[in-house]
């Protein structure tokens, strides 16, 4: 048996290896299907979750645009 184990980056919603502008929408559409009733998966919950809390909310949008505008 073989087990693959990949580093998950808090902010890096899409698994791209980054965190931009595109994690940002990306939250922003989790945030929007929330209030439609429909629940994050677990790597949406993984890696968007930048508090911790056990929920995506609006600040870990903002927690996301401070890590970008700490990059610049």
């Amino acid at each position: 048996m073989q087990v693959t184990v990949s580093e998950v980056s808090k902010g890096d919603v899409n698994g791209d290896g980054k965190i931009d502008i595109t994690d940002v929408m990306g939250l922003c559409r989790i945030l929007a299907r929330q209030n439609i009733g429909e629940e994050p998966n677990d790597q949406e919950l993984l890696r968007g979750d930048m508090n911790g809390d056990g929920f995506i909310r609006i600040e870990d949008v903002m927690s996301v645009c401070r890590v970008i505008a700490r990059q610049k």
